[in-house]
């Protein structure tokens, strides 16, 4: 009798709560179904946006004005308030990288650059242009001088329906200077290497550092050529033109597909300005496949020679001096 009357006062308790639930979703309008609050509130927007060029190069004289443009795509839905602004930059590692920053050295331009208009407001799917003049100092030096001009986003245009988050995005336009005079163009190869001097897998991993020593940045290509013990050429790597900027590394690096088996000598070419300059290494190639395959015909001859060989050195002596008593 009890455990039928607990069980009935359990029910009982358990449809007063969704009594009470029921009542509170009916007459409370915050709740609402979760479609209703996407369609209503955005929490994250993200901001798409393309900026062309991403890299300017100009040849200057002293005392001189040099005016461009930069062509912002706002590719968001929504229209979206941008930043221009000038700032610094300084090469980062041996991959081609740039670190933005408001610090300054010799080549720094950041104090040249006027932007005519600092923030625009573009039309969602529109672009705008910003334009930008450079004035170039009657006392520059010869060479190379950098700058950037950074494409920032603030905030989409308020829209008091909608709830937005958004997280600040810039894309940076490089711009590279070149003064004439007394320029210094010198590159020099650090090493030209394989990372390995004994490759096992059909594959080489080629890797050359060179330095900028001068004062004027260069555009270097660089090609790899490949040959065997004889002397052969047997394959020709050619590399993607390159910007070394003075006082800063870049490595020519390249991964190709390789099935030869032996020694081979890597010779590395850099070419720029109308010079060459070359460094050779050595290395072994021993293709895992092919490899195995002429190891597995040696070990069947060896075989085949130590289970014939009384009849194999009696037929080389019969060849050899013509001996044609064989038993």
């Amino acid at each position: 009798m009890n455990f039928f009357y607990n069980n009935k006062i359990n029910i009982k308790i358990l449809g007063t709560i969704v009594l009470i639930f029921l009542f509170l979703l009916i007459v409370n309008p915050n709740y609402v179904n979760a479609e209703d609050i996407q369609s209503s509130s955005i929490q994250d927007q993200s901001i798409s946006f393309s900026i062309t060029p991403l890299l300017q190069e100009y040849n200057i004289e002293p005392s001189t004005i040099i005016k461009g443009s930069i062509k912002v795509l706002n590719e968001t839905k929504s229209d979206v308030i941008f930043e221009a602004s000038a700032a610094n930059f300084t090469p980062v590692g041996n991959n081609g990288f740039v670190n933005i920053s408001d610090d300054s050295n010799q080549y720094s331009i950041k104090n040249w650059i006027r932007i005519q208009t600092g923030f625009t407001l573009i039309k969602a799917k529109s672009y705008a242009n910003f334009d930008y003049f450079i004035s170039i100092p009657k006392n520059i030096e010869p060479g190379s001088h950098w700058g950037a001009i950074t494409i920032s986003t603030t905030k989409p245009a308020v829209n008091p329906n909608i709830s937005q988050s958004v997280t600040k995005q810039a894309i940076a336009s490089l711009i590279i200077l070149k003064a004439s005079g007394n320029a210094k163009e010198v590159v020099n190869i650090l090493g030209a290497s394989t990372t390995q001097k004994v490759f096992v897998d059909p594959e080489l991993k080629l890797n050359t550092t060179v330095e900028n020593q001068g004062n004027v940045h260069v555009k270097a290509t660089g090609y790899y050529n490949l040959y065997d013990v004889f002397g052969n050429n047997v394959k020709t790597v050619s590399l993607e033109e390159r910007n070394v900027l003075p006082e800063a590394k870049r490595d020519f690096a390249s991964v190709v597909k390789f099935d030869g088996v032996g020694p081979y000598r890597q010779e590395f070419a850099l070419s720029y300005s109308g010079k060459t300059i070359v460094s050779t290494t050595t290395f072994w190639a021993l293709n895992l496949e092919k490899t195995l395959s002429i190891a597995g015909v040696i070990v069947l001859l060896l075989g085949v020679y130590i289970v014939f060989r009384k009849r194999i050195n009696k037929a080389t002596h019969v060849l050899l001096k013509g001996d044609k008593d064989i038993k």
